[in-house]
């Protein structure tokens, strides 16, 4: 009996283990999210040990600056970069570097698809930012790949995402990646389905917000006999922003995406980022990563100050 017992305590630890990620010196990871008009939001995430300097978002802001000239002088075409934010979590012994920025022109837009690559035939592209590392290209919902080389370790058509575990294929190399824009627009269940999670956020907000409302109302009742005016429904978009993430964990029972709280609020991925990092502080919530995102815990019997 104990030795069964020993061995599922060891699966479940394996278990547990398999979705906390693991942190190395220096280790890099790429995400670009290409934009219909041909621009692209990157972000950089970089691990460096707590010993160890990183870059300021100045001297962030001169990467992207000199990239951006080198890939204009290459490709002929007008572009712009910049910077965006910059945070840092300390996470053990390791500091976790979250860069921005925005790269306008970063692809070629060939009538109603997008070509991406032109601009990897700067020399030593990845070495103006930080090396090696990582590549994850998320590419727009309305659109197909039609030709993509160097061929992705990993292809999610679903979730629109393109991997690559490194940057050698795309130094020295003819980078092609082409997308195609969908003739027919998908369909009601395709957006339900590739959109589940965030409608059930949606929803789970719109009836903790009426719920809200009610209970306003009731007490005004309980208060006077006298008619009361309800207080305005803007009232209620006062509360700061690490309230709104604090009542919307609240509404879907605690735990949720940190992704799902970008696209829920229209945050940048860093203020997001910011505002979750405030929380943790604070003691309100914890984070714990799950693949490329991070679920978002409310920790219970907790406040958030107003400010």
């Amino acid at each position: 009996m104990n030795k069964c017992r020993a061995a599922t305590l060891i699966i479940l630890a394996l278990i547990s283990v398999s979705d906390i990620k693991i942190y190395s010196q220096n280790q890099v990871e790429y995400v670009i999210r290409i934009e219909i008009d041909g621009s692209a939001v990157w972000t950089i995430e970089q691990t460096v040990s707590i010993n160890d300097t990183y870059d300021e978002l100045d001297q962030f802001q001169a990467r992207v600056v000199s990239l951006g000239a080198a890939a204009k002088a290459v490709t002929g075409r007008t572009m712009l970069t910049e910077a965006k934010s910059m945070s840092a979590v300390v996470i053990g012994s390791y500091v976790s570097v979250e860069y921005s920025f925005y790269w306008t022109n970063f692809s070629r837009v060939e009538t109603e698809n997008i070509a991406v690559g032109d601009v990897f035939h700067v020399e030593g592209f990845f070495n103006h930012l930080y090396g090696d590392g990582a590549i994850q290209l998320i590419y727009p919902q309305q659109y197909t790949v039609e030709t993509v080389s160097p061929a992705p370790s990993k292809r999610d058509d679903p979730a629109k995402i393109l991997e690559w575990p490194g940057t050698a294929d795309f130094n020295g190399k003819d980078v092609i990646i082409l997308f195609k824009k969908n003739s027919v627009s998908p369909g009601f269940l395709d957006v339900v389905m590739q959109n589940a999670l965030l409608i059930t956020v949606v929803i789970g907000v719109a009836v903790a917000s009426s719920v809200g409302i009610y209970t306003r109302r009731r007490r005004g009742k309980m208060r006077s006999q006298a008619s009361q005016p309800i207080q305005p429904l803007d009232s209620l978009q006062l509360v700061s922003d690490k309230e709104k993430i604090v009542k919307m964990l609240e509404s879907v029972g605690g735990s949720v995406l940190q992704s799902a709280i970008t696209e829920h609020f229209r945050f940048s991925r860093a203020k997001t980022s910011q505002l979750l990092t405030a929380l943790e502080n604070e003691g309100v919530v914890r984070r714990h990563r799950k693949g490329r995102d991070k679920v978002v815990t409310l920790v219970q019997e907790t406040r958030v100050d107003k400010r």
